[in-house]
């Protein structure tokens, strides 16, 4: 099983260069030039979604959101009810663990 580390929300900058469109291209002969690419895709059918810093940065913080809901939901102990913070990414199985014990303890206690 792989190892769970702790979310690190990353901060996402867009490539910033001084000829975006500029490429090199190698000839057969070993001879190289200098072009610059266009786009040339015919009818676009659908737009589709960016892949830049906004959208990005966007997806870090709904990820980020939804660890702050869960550090403030997920409790751990013993117990039957699971209280106490979530530490980390790396508590989750052991958390998970113990609730799926929990609830097989009470199946089999209710079996009985």
């Amino acid at each position: 099983m792989a190892e769970i580390t702790k979310w690190v929300k990353k901060i996402w900058k867009n490539r910033t260069t001084e000829f975006p469109t500029r490429r090199t291209l190698m000839k057969e002969d070993g001879s190289s030039e200098i072009v610059t690419v266009t786009r040339n895709e015919g009818t676009v059918s659908e737009e589709g979604d960016a892949f830049d810093a906004d959208t990005m940065n966007n997806l870090e913080e709904r990820i980020d959101a939804g660890f702050a809901e869960l550090n403030g939901n997920l409790t751990y102990s013993t117990e039957e009810t699971i209280c106490g913070k979530w530490i980390d990414g790396s508590n989750i199985y052991r958390v998970v663990k113990q609730v799926t014990s929990n609830i097989n303890t009470n199946i089999v206690a209710m079996s009985l």
